[in-house]
């Protein structure tokens, strides 16, 4: 009987021990697991390197890319790499300028919507504009939000605003610079702000994704677009 005890003692003891070592084993491969932190040194590859480039001969399938205008919001003039002389405004040199879309002009941006739109796109873009935009902007959008009347920088106002808008340089020759309405400018340009901020408005490229920023840009444009119709226009559904 003592026997009988002691053998099941030590099984029992076996057991929890054997049960202990599964569960660290266990621990330190969940802990440890294969993988490389961004730019880390591996010995696997001859060249150290444990991010990959892409194999020759890669097809791309389903990744939006960062010069195709979905993901932009650029003509194919903005994506040109240019240099300019940038002017102070009494017209004397301030500093040189190299980028995409320099000089800046209307046509850098798109005019055109990279997708369909339909009804449930500007539904939804009204409702991301009422979450993300309406706190600075207001409702219809002439930037008389909640934050002004506490004190915050005023945005502005998209129907009547002509001194915030790009100074888009048309002309390579002088460089002139000239400013147009908010409501004249096109969507891409809309979008653009909205995915890399501008002066005192942050970007919002983390929180809003992509075809909702569009949405929002088309709400916008739907907004200058009930806001600055004649009394006949209204008078006429729009026709003119």
């Amino acid at each position: 009987m003592r026997r009988v005890q002691l053998n099941a003692k030590v099984v029992r003891w076996g057991s929890l021990v054997l049960a202990i070592l599964t569960l660290t084993a266990c621990q330190q491969r969940m802990a440890h697991p294969p993988q490389y932190r961004p730019l880390e040194e591996t010995e696997f590859f001859p060249d150290h390197r444990s991010a990959r480039p892409l194999e020759e001969g890669v097809v791309h399938r389903g990744q939006i890319l960062d010069d195709d205008p979905l993901a932009s919001g650029l003509s194919v003039d903005g994506k040109k790499i240019q240099t300019v002389q940038i002017l102070n405004d009494d017209g004397t040199p301030k500093e040189m300028k190299t980028g995409p879309g320099i000089p800046n002009k209307k046509s850098n941006f798109v005019n055109e919507f990279p997708f369909q739109l339909t009804a449930a796109d500007l539904q939804r873009g009204k409702e991301r504009y009422q979450i993300y935009c309406v706190p600075c902007h207001s409702p219809i959008g002439d930037g008389k939000g909640k934050i002004v009347e506490r004190g915050f920088l005023a945005p502005p106002n998209f129907h009547t605003d002509n001194s915030r808008g790009f100074a888009f340089y048309e002309d390579p020759e002088t460089k002139a610079p000239y400013r147009i309405p908010l409501r004249e400018i096109p969507p891409g340009y809309i979008f653009e702000v909205i995915t890399k901020g501008y002066g005192g408005m942050p970007d919002y490229a983390s929180q809003i994704p992509l075809a909702d920023r569009w949405r929002i840009a088309a709400y916008v444009k739907a907004l200058q677009l009930s806001q600055n119709k004649t009394e006949t226009e209204r008078a006429l559904g729009g026709k003119k």
